[in-house]
């Protein structure tokens, strides 16, 4: 497998972000968020998170320590950044669940 090289093709709204793990989560855009995962969950609170105007979203799943779930920190500033809506220096709220 390649090297991680940020995000990958696109198909939609929904973007493969390539990893060194053979496991390469799904990462789906919308208007102020991005979620990593496609799973019931994560889908259900990128549905039902408050967007705030110029406060991105950033729905995963997490560690309750605060921490990603088996994701370097990467694959989701990446995520974010190649989301339209995402402008540089923008505050990212991190929903974990």
């Amino acid at each position: 497998m390649r090297p991680h090289t940020g995000v990958g093709e696109r198909r939609g709204r929904t973007v493969r972000v390539a990893s060194r793990r053979p496991l390469v989560p799904r990462v789906t855009h919308e208007d102020g968020a991005t979620a990593i995962g496609n799973d019931p969950n994560t889908m259900k609170a990128l549905a039902f998170a408050p967007r705030e105007e110029g406060v991105h979203n950033l729905v995963m799943h997490g560690h309750p320590n605060g921490l990603p779930f088996n994701t370097p920190f990467e694959i989701p500033v990446a995520a974010v950044r190649a989301n339209p809506s995402y402008r540089e220096g923008m505050p990212v709220r991190l929903i974990m669940c």
